[in-house]
């Protein structure tokens, strides 16, 4: 997959982040044939054993001006990299990051990643691009970010004590007066394909977001608007954080919604509830029907018809979350994740394919 990147070999330093003690990636990683301008780093071992820790490791190592990161699985489109290049050198220094759309690859009969699609579908294609327009900052995934490698060092680079250590990065980003953009070319990502799996990674969000909140509601009862170092709250940080708290509680909200609708119990509240419930899931609805990500309308009819079960597995997954930091456990919760079974086509039309890690 590196191969086929659209950009000169010669200016790009890609470093393979592997762990001391993963003998096993290690020794697939040496025999594998790289292009020539990918390094093998090993990451020493040490506390606290995060993606954020390791990346930073990686920063500190690399040459370029800009600097992005790829999971193992995933799959950039070929101009992704170019298209990032040609959007900063036409900007001014105040865009500090630009994040590609991610686009999961569910495979057949695979309801859990199917759903994840479509949630990432809505996530990547309509919010995002909304609040591109309207804030200065994104509430960031973990792939695909492309940062300018000065910004990123004067906010200090990631908090590898942050279970969603992109989310934090971008808080801090706003928070100097940074800006954060879209691309349009997408990045392949495969998704959890069962329960086991899917469940530990969306707790370890949850409980990244909770981490998140926390942290920056402690500093501003210290800190009141300003900080050291020119960092400042901001409008676009408030927003920010709106979205995030957003994205903790849109499965409890949405499942009380159904419960005002449907549950026929026979509870006193204002019309206003009613009303309001009855508009906001017409409007998900409508979205949902418009983002669905399969071929076949009967497909998408039974996807959207079972949506509320996935939004169920979310607010378990919150639960949990919420249990794991009021007792301090803040373990990073690992997620393996399957070989791509099925190809698609680039948002260009023609097939890219690469290997998943």
């Amino acid at each position: 997959m590196l191969r086929r990147i659209d950009y000169p070999p010669t200016l790009i330093d890609c470093l393979v982040l592997l762990e001391a003690d993963d003998r096993a990636t290690t020794m697939a990683a040496v025999h594998t044939n790289w292009p020539d301008f990918v390094r093998i780093v090993s990451v020493p071992d040490g506390q606290p054993r995060t993606k954020g820790r390791a990346c930073n490791y990686g920063l500190y190592r690399s040459t370029g001006e800009l600097v992005v990161i790829f999971d193992a699985e995933d799959k950039p489109h070929p101009q992704q990299m170019r298209e990032a290049a040609e959007k900063f050198v036409a900007a001014n220094e105040r865009l500090a990051c630009l994040q590609a759309p991610l686009h999961i690859v569910p495979q057949e009969n695979k309801w859990l990643q199917w759903q994840f699609a479509f949630e990432y579908r809505v996530l990547f294609q309509f919010k995002l691009p909304h609040l591109d327009a309207a804030l200065a900052c994104l509430p960031l995934g973990g792939s695909s970010n492309y940062f300018r490698r000065t910004a990123l060092l004067k906010v200090g680079a990631r908090d590898a004590h942050n279970l969603t250590e992109d989310a934090d990065l971008a808080l801090r980003l706003a928070g100097y007066g940074y800006r954060i953009g879209t691309l349009r070319h997408e990045t392949l990502e495969n998704a959890p394909d069962s329960w086991r799996i899917w469940f530990p990674q969306r707790t370890r969000w949850h409980s990244g977001h909770i981490q998140i909140m926390h942290a920056y509601a402690m500093w501003s009862l210290r800190h009141g608007r300003g900080g050291p170092h020119g960092f400042q709250w901001r409008l676009a940080m408030l927003a920010c954080m709106a979205v995030l708290a957003a994205r903790l509680l849109s499965g409890v909200l949405f499942l009380a919604s159904l419960i005002i609708l449907i549950g026929g119990f026979n509870i006193n509240l204002p019309p206003f509830f009613a009303d309001a419930s009855w508009g906001l899931s017409l409007l998900y609805c409508g979205i949902l029907l418009r983002y669905a990500p399969a071929d076949h309308w009967f497909d998408n009819l039974i996807l959207i018809i079972s949506h509320p079960i996935y939004w169920m597995m979310t607010v378990a997954a919150l639960c949990n979350a919420a249990k794991r930091m009021a007792f301090g456990q803040l373990d990073w919760l690992k997620s393996n994740h399957q070989p791509y079974a099925v190809a698609i086509k680039s948002d260009g039309g023609a097939p890219y394919q690469g290997s998943a890690g």
